[in-house]
């Protein structure tokens, strides 16, 4: 998936190679100059799949959307925002939708001028957005401002109904201009997205913009154990700059110990990342990695 575009749809054939079919408009639901964003959410329980699309030039400069389990758009939900900002992923929560309206903006003018389409805006105070999944409107939008910070990957969210609190969990880069130099990647098995969750795992983006290995994070105490891919070995897709072969490894999320390794035929760019799976089928050997 890109920012700017329409998704693409792949497939695995027989023989377990990777198919482009080409982008997907869902029947039709969505329009050639429709975009999504990078990072859909579905909702384990619930199987919907909601979403969002930004535009850096014409109002509504944001806009949020599901498809039903059996594909079935449903119609947009505007929302407002002062200035067109970009949002490479948000979160959901068993009934919300949480957005970043943070300080990365589009600034067409600049871009006119030779320069970056996006400015980091230091003016603009971040803040996240509450909507309702079933809203019609982003009448009842709650907006909770939260001044020096910027999550650029949202790892989870969930409510807590002892305190009645939202909790979202994410990377706070500090400085936020951070976001020019270095990223991060984190996720939580997607069994439990928008429900509470006790481990977190992101990537160690050393150094950058290699990926030297990952980190899995208790989130009930802030403990954190690391595995690294090995000298000269970088990304969650592994490249060996020594001899220029890659592999995916397969790792187990209790023992961080590898259970198994597909080698592969090409090199996966660096900052290539995106979601986990509930298994993988290796073709070749017939066996099944839970």
């Amino acid at each position: 998936m890109s920012e700017d575009d329409l998704p693409y749809q792949i497939k695995i054939t027989g023989t377990g190679e990777l198919k482009t079919i080409g982008r997907y408009n869902f029947d039709n639901q969505l329009s050639s100059d429709s975009t999504m964003i990078a990072h859909p959410k579905v909702d384990p329980v619930t199987g919907v799949l909601f979403t969002l699309s930004y535009n850096a030039i014409h109002k509504p400069y944001l806009k949020c959307f599901k498809f039903s389990p059996n594909g079935t758009k449903s119609p947009h939900v505007k929302i407002q925002l002062n200035q067109p900002t970009m949002m490479h992923d948000f979160a959901i929560t068993e009934n919300y939708v949480i957005i970043p309206d943070q300080q990365l903006v589009f600034n067409i003018s600049e871009m006119m001028a030779g320069g970056s389409p996006l400015i980091f805006d230091k003016k603009k105070v971040p803040r996240f957005g509450v909507l309702n999944k079933i809203a019609k409107n982003d009448e009842e939008i709650k907006w909770l401002e939260v001044p020096n910070s910027f999550c650029f990957h949202l790892w989870n969210s969930w409510e807590d109904r002892d305190t009645g609190e939202i909790i979202v969990v994410g990377s706070c880069m500090s400085p936020a201009e951070s976001i020019f130099h270095e990223c991060d990647e984190g996720m939580v098995n997607q069994k439990y997205l928008g429900r509470k969750t006790k481990y977190a795992y992101l990537a160690i983006a050393e150094p950058w913009p290699k990926v030297s290995g990952f980190a899995k994070v208790d989130l009930s105490n802030g403990e954190v154990k690391k595995y690294f891919y090995g000298d000269e070995m970088y990304g969650a897709f592994v490249h060996n700059e020594r001899n220029l072969e890659s592999e995916l490894p397969i790792v187990n999320a209790v023992s961080l110990k590898v259970k198994a390794v597909i080698k592969l035929p090409s090199r996966v760019p660096c900052g290539f990342h995106g979601l986990g799976g509930a298994g993988l089928v290796l073709v070749q050997g017939g066996a099944k990695v839970d």
